[in-house]
């Protein structure tokens, strides 16, 4: 389905190219071979099968390495444009020429059932890299971010192995010029771009935000240059840990199917010093509590808003 969002969409194949990395897969793609057999014409695809398989991050970085376009858009396998949106990312970028684009989607199940919208951000173009960072950094879903190359510097990439998030490393050079005082254009645009699947995942929400994410932002207070860079990082950081400490996102968590009493496992610091707000989370989600009281926000919300 990503590719044939891509067939499907009516514009000049001439501007863009599909980069394809098969990470040493043991299902069949053979229909998706079969697929790119039929490209249309003037459409430059790349596709390569790995001989072994690689780390997330490794594979987002072997994809990025194929492409020989000034912008690269990371889109998902299981994901796809909506339709007729490509034109509209392709004259984004004629017309307003951003080094960095976050864009709003929709969420779709297994059977492409729409389940809701995608952030639901304000079109927007930011005045300065402080905001942007400040409110994009734990927005920048895979999927959803168009970025230019050259921001996508090799030796950050690198750094950010492991921590499932090394597309992102265009936030360690975009703050690292700070101090440069160089323009960078960040935006949200007005239009929704792509479908966001939220089915068939092989990773645990409870990895991702309570091991994967501490340890990116520890790698960037390494690589951060000291002044505006680390401080803002510092605001970031501080902001993060209050958002994944609170009762409100602990409870998501643990409706979303995740054990959250793993946590003293997981990340033994953190479950200390946020004991009683895990053990709390918890009973209030098996209880029925709390979905009790989100069925009452809801209403309260859609009623007076």
């Amino acid at each position: 389905m990503a590719l044939q969002s891509i067939y499907n969409s009516e514009i000049d194949y001439s501007q863009i190219e599909v980069c394809i990395s098969n990470n040493n897969s043991e299902d069949d793609y053979s229909e998706l071979e079969q697929l790119l057999a039929m490209s249309p014409r003037n459409l430059i695809v790349h596709y390569i099968y790995q001989n072994q398989k690689k780390s997330i991050d490794e594979n987002m970085y072997a994809v990025k390495n194929m492409a020989t376009t000034e912008y690269i858009y990371f889109l998902g396998d299981d994901d796809y444009f909506l339709e007729e949106q490509l034109s509209n990312l392709i004259n984004l970028i004629y017309i307003e020429c951003p080094d960095l684009a976050v864009f709003n989607g929709v969420i779709v199940d297994g059977e492409n059932n729409v389940i809701k919208r995608h952030f639901k951000l304000q079109s927007k173009i930011y005045r300065n890299v402080a905001d942007a960072f400040l409110e994009l950094k734990d927005k920048c879903m895979f999927g959803a971010v168009l970025v230019r190359c050259k921001l996508l510097e090799d030796n950050y990439f690198k750094v950010l192995f492991g921590t499932s998030h090394g597309y992102g490393c265009f936030w360690l050079t975009i703050l690292n010029q700070i101090n440069e005082n160089i323009e960078m254009k960040i935006m949200i645009p007005e239009f929704p771009l792509v479908a966001l699947r939220m089915g068939r995942k092989s990773y645990n929400l409870l990895d991702v935000y309570y091991r994967d994410i501490p340890y990116e932002i520890a790698i960037y207070r390494r690589y951060l240059s000291l002044g505006a860079p680390q401080e803002l990082h510092y605001r970031f950081d501080k902001a993060y840990h209050k958002k994944i400490s609170s009762i409100l996102f602990l409870s998501k968590i643990k409706i979303s199917g995740c054990s959250i009493m793993n946590l003293k496992k997981l990340s033994p610091c953190f479950y200390k010093h946020t004991y009683f707000k895990v053990i709390l989370a918890n009973l209030l989600v098996e209880s029925g509590v709390f979905a009790l009281l989100m069925r009452i926000y809801n209403y309260l919300f859609r009623r007076f808003r």
